[in-house]
């Protein structure tokens, strides 16, 4: 790292406090905002002010052999004096501000030059169409009432997840499939030309629930043939998007939320097609 910023200052190893603060102001007066206008003169400003902080803070002459003879016998013999453990102290509080300072640069310029890529503009236009889409759903399943069909049971096979019925509409040319719980005590009464109460979302057009008309206990069963079977963990995978607008800034959070963005929703997507292709 420090490399790289003296070769920002166009400085050599072992640069001088005075060589450092020279290169900077000629640096800086050259790429100013005031005084270039330029499309880059921003973003090199920047790096030029993160350069010289870091190099200022850790501007500190190096260590001796004999010095560093005695550091090495003082902290095994540890026979510090009270002056000793408050240098110490404090330059653990230097060390802890210049990582921090670091860290802190890093994730600045990784920030900023990621506002001018084209793959930010892609994951937010995915996150926008993830969100919009858990919306939909949770309307879709828990606000909208659905549309009610009446259909009768004409096959039944057998399936891992349960067993596969085909329903034939009683008012029109149409037949679905759904799928229940084979456990599920509501389907031992299901017969043959039974009829079976369908439920559909109105805006999806998802048949996710059914209950039978022919038994004196009316009760819902769940269609594992639609993918709003799976509606918590599909939703989930749609809204978490929304987590790069929360943490939106330089931060590590919103730096790996951006690029989950674009995963969960091609999960959630690809599960919703399983379904009804």
């Amino acid at each position: 790292m420090r490399k790289v910023y003296l070769n920002i200052l166009e400085l050599k190893e072992g640069a001088s406090l005075e060589e450092i603060k020279k290169a900077y102001r000629k640096k800086a007066f050259e790429y100013h905002p005031d005084r270039n206008d330029s499309s880059f003169a921003q973003k090199e400003f920047l790096q030029v002010n993160n350069a010289y902080n870091f190099l200022i803070l850790n501007n500190e002459p190096p260590i001796t052999e004999h010095q560093n003879e005695n550091i090495t016998k003082k902290k095994y013999n540890q026979n510090y004096n009270q002056q000793e453990l408050d240098d110490l102290l404090e330059k653990a509080r230097i060390n802890k501000i210049k990582k921090e300072n670091r860290e802190r640069d890093i994730l600045n310029i990784s920030y900023k030059e990621l506002q001018n890529t084209k793959f930010l503009k892609f994951s937010n236009m995915i996150a926008s169409f993830s969100i919009l889409m858990a919306f939909i759903m949770l309307v879709d399943f828990y606000v909208v009432a659905p549309n009610s069909s009446v259909y009768i049971a004409k096959q039944f096979e057998r399936e891992p997840i349960g067993q596969k019925i085909l329903l034939e509409s009683a008012t029109q040319n149409k037949n679905i499939i759904v799928t229940t719980d084979i456990r599920d005590p509501n389907f031992a009464v299901i017969r043959q030309n039974y009829i079976v109460e369908v439920f559909e979302s109105k805006i999806l057009k998802q048949p996710y629930a059914l209950r039978i008309f022919s038994h004196r206990k009316v009760n819902t069963m769940v269609n594992y043939a639609s993918f709003y079977s799976l509606f918590n963990f599909i939703f989930f995978l749609f809204l978490f998007p929304i987590t790069s607008y929360i943490f939106r800034g330089p931060n590590l959070f919103y730096l790996i939320f951006i690029h989950l963005n674009i995963g969960f929703p091609i999960i959630g997507s690809t599960i919703i097609l399983s379904f009804i292709l």
